[in-house]
């Protein structure tokens, strides 16, 4: 059984605005890598994130993504892409939703938006 989390009791999973660096690799339908490269993150929660990028990508494209959450923890997951937006030519913000992630992964994720949570 998981630790209670703050989340536990939300319907839908609150997104931190917090800044944090991403390593990503999206992959096509073929699972043939596409982008390669490290963003920040624009928030972040446990069931996906949104990070602004240089890689033109595709809605259900996937993602395999290494998240530094602070100096000494980072998760790995993987994640499809549910929406891009160019705010800028040659700028992609991109909107991931999560869909594999161990249990370690999930818990030190939970941890890390536990301490930035409200009261």
């Amino acid at each position: 059984m998981s630790a209670y989390s703050y989340y536990d009791n939300m319907r839908d999973a609150p997104r931190i605005s917090k800044s944090v660096f991403v390593k990503y690799d999206f992959r096509d339908t073929a699972s043939k890598s596409i982008a390669t490269g490290i963003a920040t993150t624009r928030d972040l929660s446990l069931t996906g994130m949104k990070f602004l990028c240089g890689a033109k990508v595709r809605k259900d494209y996937v993602a395999k993504l290494s998240i530094q959450l602070d100096h000494l923890n980072q998760v790995g997951v993987v994640g499809t892409v549910s929406w891009v937006e160019t705010p800028k030519p040659g700028q992609f913000l991109v909107g991931i939703h999560f869909h594999s992630m161990s249990e370690e992964a999930r818990t030190k994720l939970m941890k890390f938006l536990n301490s930035l949570a409200p009261g």
